[in-house]
Formats: structure tokens, C-alpha cells, sequence
């Protein structure tokens, strides 16, 4: 289940809902736009859905975009984005961008490093396809 969240601090009844969803359902929950809530939540928010097998989604344009795309890529290295999607809405005024990230995650942490995301983000798609 892709979902996107409230632009807010989430309450601890959402929290726990969401928690619920991921731990007593064959739903795998995958956030959308992990970016955009950031700002919002405490760390130890994203960190305590993530130890409950929470999959985040970050769009193509967090990586491209100055001293966030740093924090793009520290949150991918430490397992905390799982997959990259375009946000893709039409042609002219929010194109695909894809290959802009996968240009800078490769310069910064290497063609090896996209090789391993890459398997690992198509492992996980499978492995949740066939619950």
C-alpha cells in the first residue's frame, strides 16, 4: 500500500495505526514522499516506523535539489529510503527526473552502490508482490 500522509506532525493514534497496518496485515506500507514530511515529525518518528517494516519512498527530486540532496543520500546509504519514484505528473511542468537522481547517486556513492539499491529495491517489490 503506497500512502501519502497528512503535511503535519502526525499524532501518536496515526503512529499507531500505522504500525498496526504494517504488523497485523499481509500490507506491506510503503510512505510516499518521505521528503515532505521531514520537517514535520521527530527523528525517532521515521526511525520507529522504520523498525516496524515501514518502507519509505522518496521522489527523484529530493536528490536533486542542493543541500537536501545530501540528506537524500545519507538516508539512502543507512537503508531508510527503499524506493525512488518520479512524481511524474505530465511532460512540461513535472516531468520524469529520474535519471537526474540515479546521475547524482551515482557520483556520490558510486555505480556499484545503484547496482546493490537497484537489486535490493526490485528484491523487495518481488519478494511484497507475492504475499
Amino acid at each position: 500500500l503506497l500512502l501519502e500522509m497528512p503535511f503535519a506532525q502526525w499524532s501518536d493514534s496515526e503512529i499507531k495505526e500505522l504500525i498496526d497496518i504494517s504488523t497485523q496485515s499481509n500490507i506491506t506500507l510503503v510512505l510516499a514522499h518521505i521528503e515532505r514530511y521531514l520537517s514535520f515529525q521527530k527523528k525517532d518518528v521515521l526511525l520507529h516506523l522504520l523498525a516496524h517494516d515501514i518502507l519509505f519512498q522518496a521522489n527523484a527530486g529530493f536528490f536533486n535539489h542542493g543541500i537536501a540532496s545530501f540528506k537524500a543520500v545519507r538516508m539512502l546509504k543507512k537503508n531508510q529510503i527503499h524506493f525512488i519514484g518520479s512524481d511524474c505528473h505530465n511532460m512540461t511542468s513535472r516531468p520524469p527526473n529520474i535519471d537526474n537522481a540515479v546521475s547524482f547517486i551515482k557520483r556520490t556513492c558510486g555505480e556499484s552502490f545503484v547496482k546493490e539499491y537497484t537489486d535490493y529495491g526490485n528484491a523487495l517489490f518481488l519478494k511484497n508482490i507475492t504475499k
